[in-house]
């Protein structure tokens, strides 16, 4: 498991810029890389919401923080789904009480 390699507080703009491109090299190798798809929504935000970035930078990282932002939602719904049935037996395996007859 490794970390998140972007920091907003060190390095400036070009940093998270580079950050950004590495996040959508890693979704292009892995496209179910959910800590890459974090990481764009991070950088394609701050990006999206920094003063120091030009216009048109700051709406293509808004397209590509709802992209996503969108594709996390999708990811993490899906897993949902995937968890749901065995949460519920779960549930049912706990309530079972064996008894013996004597």
């Amino acid at each position: 498991m490794g970390k998140l390699g972007f920091d907003p507080g060190q390095g400036g703009t070009e940093n998270i810029e580079i950050a950004r491109a590495h996040y959508c090299l890693a979704l292009k190798i892995n496209p179910n890389n959910i800590r890459a798809l974090y990481g764009l929504f991070l950088c394609a935000t701050n990006i999206a919401i920094n003063p120091k970035s030009t216009p048109v930078k700051r709406k293509e990282a808004n397209k590509l923080a709802k992209w996503a932002l969108k594709e996390l939602n999708i990811r993490y719904d899906e897993k949902m789904v995937e968890e749901k049935p065995v949460a519920a037996l779960e549930v049912l395996m706990n309530n079972i009480h064996i008894t013996t007859s004597t």
